[in-house]
C-alpha cells in the first residue's frame, strides 16, 4: 500500500482495520477470508505495477482459499480489461497463464472426479445457491432492509461515499489510484451483489470493506 499510495495511507489503513468493529461478527468463520485477503492484495499490487502473470497466480490463490467471494475476483478483472481496453487479449493471456497452476492443483486435490461433467454441474449448483434451504428472493429482500439498518453496512456506505468524493476532487488525477479504484468499485458491485443472496452474512463484504479502508 505505501508504495503505490504512501506511507500516509499505509498506516492510516492499519489503523482502520485495526480498529475494525465488524470482528464481533466474523471470528473463526474468516479463516479463509483472511489469507484470501492477503493474496488479494499482492495481486491488486502487481495489477497495478504491473505484472499479469503474478496478478494471476496470486488472484487465483485468493479464489482457492476462498472460493465463494474471491472467484468474484475474476469477472472484476474481465470488466477491468475491457475498460482499459489496451492490449486486452495480451493482458488476459498473461493473466490465465499465471492463475492456471493453482486452479489445476486445487482441482487436482479438491475435485473427486475432476473430469466428470456431473461434478462441475454439481459444484455449479452449489455456487448457485450455497444455503439449502433458505430461500434467495426472500434472502434479497431481508438484507435490502439492512442498507437502511445494520450500522456496519451503514458505515461502510457512508465510507464509500468519502472515497467518492475524494475521487472526484483529487484521485482521478493520479494514474496508480485511479486503476485502484476502478478495482475497488467494479469488485465491490459483484461483491455487495453476491452479499444481498445470502442469508445477511456480513463476512461476505470483508474483502470489499478491507480495500474500502485502504
Amino acid at each position: 500500500v505505501s508504495s503505490v499510495l504512501g506511507v500516509r495511507a499505509a498506516m492510516t489503513a492499519v489503523t482502520l482495520t485495526a480498529s475494525f468493529a465488524s470482528f464481533y461478527g466474523n471470528g473463526l468463520t474468516v479463516t479463509g477470508d483472511i489469507p484470501g485477503f492477503l493474496f488479494l492484495i499482492w495481486g491488486l499490487f502487481f495489477l497495478i505495477k504491473p505484472n499479469y502473470f503474478l496478478t494471476g497466480l496470486f488472484f487465483a490463490l485468493a479464489g482457492v482459499s476462498k472460493p465463494s467471494i474471491y472467484l468474484l475476483l475474476f469477472p472484476t478483472l474481465l470488466i477491468f480489461f475491457l475498460l482499459e481496453r489496451k492490449d486486452f487479449i495480451i493482458k488476459l493471456f498473461k493473466f490465465s497463464f499465471g492463475a492456471i497452476p493453482p486452479f489445476f492443483v486445487w482441482i487436482l486435490f479438491v475435485f473427486p472426479n475432476p473430469l466428470s461433467a456431473s461434478t462441475w454441474r454439481t459444484v455449479f449448483l452449489f455456487y448457485k445457491n450455497p444455503y439449502g434451504s433458505f430461500s434467495i428472493w426472500s434472502n434479497i429482500y431481508q438484507n435490502i432492509i439492512l442498507f437502511y439498518s445494520h450500522s456496519t453496512i451503514l458505515y461502510f456506505i457512508a465510507l464509500t461515499f468519502a472515497i467518492i468524493y475524494w475521487f472526484y476532487v483529487k484521485g482521478r488525477f493520479n494514474k496508480l489510484s485511479k486503476k485502484f479504484t476502478l478495482f475497488f468499485f467494479i469488485y465491490g458491485v459483484f461483491v455487495f451483489l453476491y452479499f444481498l443472496k445470502s442469508p445477511g452474512w456480513i463476512r461476505y463484504l470483508i474483502g470489499f470493506q478491507f480495500l474500502s479502508f485502504i
